[in-house]
C-alpha cells in the first residue's frame, strides 16, 4: 500500500473495495520484550523508541495494513495521573516512530484511549474536560501526519462523543474510528448497548464504528452482530485473544493465532471492514489472519433507518407507542419551581423517577424562564436524569445557545421538542441535529 497521509475520502474508497487488517496488542508485547511496566507504555516513545519501533515493524512484516501509534494513554490528564508531563513529546515521538516503521507501506492511525475519568454524576469528568484532552492530543497527531485516528476501549458514550467532536474540531478530513468496549451482557460500563451505540453515533461525523477489548472473538461476535445490524458506518473489530486466565500467577490469553484467525472469518461475514486484535494478540495472530482472510472485498450490509431516541441505558423506538412525561416544567408547579430556584437536584430526580414509575418512556425537560436558571445547573439536571433515572430526554429549550450546549453534552440521542416551522429556527435546529445527533419535533 503506497498511499501516505491519506484523508478520509481516500480511505473510504479503499474500504469500499477491500477489508483492511489492523495490528494487535502492544502492552503485552513490550512486557514480553523486557518492559517492566513501571510507567505507562507510552513513555517508551521517549525512553526506548527502538523497542516500540521493533513491535511496529513486526506487525508491518506480519501483514498489517494499519498500525496504531503507541499513544493509547497519551491524553494530558492520564499521563499526569502517572506523574508524566511530556505529553506533546510523547505523542509526537509516537507518530514519528510508527511512520518510520511503516515506511510508506502501511497506514498509521493515531491511537487515543479514554482518560479513565467517569462523567458527572458518576465521577468528576465533564464534557469540556474530555473535549480539551482529546483536542490537544488529536491536534498533535494530525499535525504530524497520521492517516487516521482511532478512539478505542471507551466505556461511556458521553466521553466518546466528546472525543469525536474534539477530533472533528481539529480536522474535518482525517479518517475517524470510534470504539466502545462491551461486557458479555452486551453493555458498556455505563450501560450502553450496541443498538444505542449505533443509533447515537450514526448521527455524528465519524467514519467507522467498532468494538475492542474485554471479550474474546467468540464472546464478542453476538455484540458485533447487533452493532452491524444497526450501524450505517464502516465497522471495525479488535477482540482479545480469548478471556484471560491465570497460570502460575501470570495472565494468559488462551486463543492461539490460528484459532483466532478462524474466528475472525465470521466477522468478515457480518460486515467488518477493519479487523485486528487487542489484548493477548501478537504479530503471529496478524500473520495468521493475513493468511486466512487475504485481501477480501467487504460484505455488503443492509443499512436500516430507525426513528428512536436514547439515554445511556435505554432506547425508545417511535415505532412503538411512547409515553412522554411532561411534569418537569415549573409552570403551574410551585414546588418544582422552588426546587429549580434553590437548585434542589434531588427533588427533580425524585420527581422524574415518579413519572417513570408511572409509565413514562421519555421525560420532557422545560426549565421555565431560562434566563433565571444557570446553565451549569441545567447541565447537572440533564446529566443526572440521564445517568440516574435512565430514560431518554426531550429538550424543550428555546434559547439557541443553551439548546446547542445541552445537545452537545447529552449522552445519547435526545428528542428536540417545540420546534416551529419558521425557516430560520428550523434551519438552526436541523443543523444542531446534524452536528450533535437527535430527533426533531
Amino acid at each position: 500500500m503506497e498511499e501516505k497521509n491519506l484523508n478520509r475520502n481516500d480511505l473510504n474508497k479503499i474500504l469500499r473495495k477491500r477489508v483492511l487488517l489492523l495490528d494487535g496488542s502492544y502492552g503485552a508485547e513490550f512486557v514480553r520484550r523486557g518492559f517492566k511496566g513501571d510507567l505507562p507504555p507510552d513513555v517508551l516513545n521517549l525512553r526506548d523508541p527502538g523497542l516500540v519501533k521493533g513491535v511496529h515493524q513486526d506487525y508491518v512484516n506480519a501483514g498489517a495494513d494499519i498500525i496504531i501509534t503507541n499513544t493509547f494513554g497519551s491524553t494530558p490528564y492520564k499521563l499526569k495521573q502517572s506523574g508524566v508531563e511530556e505529553h506533546k513529546e510523547i505523542v509526537e515521538s509516537g507518530v514519528k516512530i510508527a511512520k518510520e516503521a511503516a515506511q510508506g507501506k502501511t497506514l498509521v492511525f493515531g491511537d487515543i484511549g479514554p482518560t479513565g475519568a467517569l462523567p458527572y454524576p458518576l465521577g468528576e469528568g465533564g464534557f469540556d474536560f474530555f473535549f480539551n484532552n482529546y483536542f490537544e492530543t488529536a491536534k498533535i497527531m494530525v499535525e504530524k501526519g497520521v492517516d487516521g485516528i482511532i478512539l478505542e476501549t471507551f466505556s461511556d458514550i458521553l466521553e466518546l462523543k466528546a472525543a469525536v467532536l474534539a477530533v472533528r474540531e481539529v480536522s474535518k478530513d482525517v479518517f475517524l474510528v470510534a470504539h466502545l468496549t462491551f461486557d458479555e451482557n452486551g453493555r458498556t460500563l455505563t450501560g450502553t448497548d450496541p443498538f444505542n451505540f449505533a443509533l447515537t453515533f450514526n448521527d455524528l461525523d465519524v467514519d467507522c464504528l467498532g468494538i475492542n477489548c474485554t471479550l474474546g472473538p467468540e464472546e464478542m461476535l453476538p455484540v458485533f452482530q447487533e452493532l452491524a445490524k444497526h450501524s450505517n458506518k464502516f465497522l471495525s473489530v479488535e477482540p482479545n485473544a480469548g478471556l484471560p486466565v491465570l497460570e502460575d500467577g501470570k495472565t494468559v490469553y488462551p486463543v492461539g493465532a490460528k484459532e483466532f484467525a478462524l474466528h475472525m472469518d465470521s466477522y468478515w461475514e457480518y460486515g467488518a471492514n477493519i479487523i485486528g486484535g487487542c489484548c493477548g494478540t501478537n504479530p503471529e495472530h496478524i500473520r495468521q489472519m493475513k493468511k486466512t482472510l487475504g485481501e477480501r472485498s467487504p460484505v455488503s450490509r443492509e443499512k436500516r433507518r430507525c426513528s428512536a431516541v436514547s439515554s445511556t441505558l435505554k432506547t425508545v423506538d417511535f415505532d412503538d407507542f411512547v409515553i412522554v412525561g411532561e411534569r418537569i416544567n415549573p409552570a403551574g408547579r410551585k414546588r418544582l419551581k422552588e426546587a429549580v430556584e434553590k437548585r434542589d437536584l434531588d427533588y427533580i430526580i425524585d420527581d422524574a423517577r415518579k413519572q417513570v414509575e408511572a409509565g413514562a418512556d421519555i421525560l420532557d425537560i422545560n426549565f421555565g424562564i431560562e434566563s433565571n436558571v444557570p446553565s451549569d445547573f441545567m447541565e447537572k439536571v440533564i446529566l443526572s436524569l440521564v445517568y440516574k433515572v435512565g430514560v431518554p430526554l426531550s429538550l424543550d429549550v428555546q434559547t439557541p445557545e443553551l439548546l446547542e450546549r445541552l445537545m452537545k453534552i447529552y449522552p445519547g440521542r435526545p428528542l428536540v421538542n417545540s420546534s416551529r416551522a419558521a425557516e430560520e429556527e428550523l434551519g438552526f435546529k436541523t443543523d444542531l441535529v446534524k452536528k450533535y445527533g437527535g430527533v426533531l419535533i
